[in-house]
């Protein structure tokens, strides 16, 4: 929580020889809406620096194969999702998916869910932890099997009681298929493991600090 300000000559982060300076880190808060006229909300700057550093700490590829073969290795899972009414309609929807069809179109074609974006189907990226504590519905245990190589399949959603509801198709969003929100939140999944602690990672200590255990910056102290 709290806000800061920025000076004109500070480097916002460094990791071994790569600097993000002030001016590249006040564009990566306006593209997501942060403006820096006065002051910057700190938990807003501590999480785009976070992002900033762990992209320099793993590379973009080894970051999208770990993602693909799935949450168990990478971390996180972002999915499209199209709703039916019957375990028939879902299983001739994934076949048709499997067989190449476009979801874009499937999803138009056979989609009930008014809550689910208009024309993609995403759902929200989670990760890996998120779907360990919520392990025991059909969703979540069918959504944690995904991953590039096995990308579909259906579930049925169950109703407040534990009833079927409906059913749903998952299909499994690739690397090089996530916006660059998602792709950003992916990098922040992945572990870091020796990466972080071998590297000499400084931040503005207005910011906060690296903590290298838990891959993110945080508060001083």
């Amino acid at each position: 929580s709290g806000c800061t300000t920025f000076t004109d000559t500070d480097v916002a982060a460094r990791v071994d020889g790569s600097e993000l300076d002030q001016d590249e880190f006040e564009q990566r808060l306006a593209d997501i809406g942060i403006t820096t006229d006065q002051v910057v909300p700190l938990d807003a700057a501590r999480a785009e620096l976070t992002v900033w550093i762990q992209s320099q700490l793993v590379d973009a590829e080894e970051v999208a194969a770990q993602y693909d073969a799935g949450p168990q290795v990478g971390g996180s899972i972002c999915l499209a999702a199209i709703v039916v009414e019957t375990e028939a309609e879902a299983e001739a929807a994934a076949t048709d998916l499997d067989d190449g069809g476009d979801f874009a179109e499937v999803f138009a074609a056979v989609n009930i869910d008014p809550t689910l974006d208009a024309e993609t189907g995403a759902l929200p990226c989670i990760t890996s932890a998120d779907l360990d504590a919520a392990a025991g519905t059909p969703l979540i245990d069918t959504a944690a099997t995904l991953s590039a190589d096995t990308p579909v399949a259906t579930t049925v959603l169950l109703d407040d009681v534990g009833q079927p509801a409906a059913w749903a198709i998952l299909q499994f969003r690739p690397f090089d298929e996530l916006a660059p929100i998602d792709a950003d939140f992916v990098t922040s999944s992945v572990d870091l493991g020796d990466a972080a602690a071998d590297a000499d990672i400084h931040v503005d200590p207005r910011f906060g600090r690296f903590d290298a255990d838990l891959g993110q910056v945080v508060a001083l102290g």
